[in-house]
């Protein structure tokens, strides 16, 4: 019963979550793509300053997916072993 009332709102603080990334994200992409429109008259350290930035941004993008993949891949195999884990419990509440 504690399980469920701890997740009971785990839905709103997702969609929470996923607004907050989203709007993050918009953001980023309007800026790289202003950096974009004006590449050709940045001089050379601005130029280098946002190829290393662009750069860390792909590496924690990068990061990101790899952790939500292997959180995704660790739910699917949970949930296939739900069934089970189920009945283990109710044979050691009997011993």
């Amino acid at each position: 019963m504690d399980i469920c009332s701890t997740w009971k709102h785990a839905n709103s603080e997702v969609k929470k979550r996923v607004l907050i990334v989203e709007t993050c994200w918009n953001l980023t992409k309007l800026q790289v793509d202003f950096v974009m429109r004006i590449i050709s008259i940045l001089d050379d350290e601005h130029c280098r300053m946002m190829d290393a930035l662009l750069n860390q941004l792909v590496l924690t993008l990068s990061l990101a997916k790899s952790k939500l993949e292997a959180v995704i891949k660790k739910s699917s195999s949970i949930r296939s072993n739900v069934f089970k884990f189920g009945f283990k419990v109710k044979k050691a509440a009997w011993v």
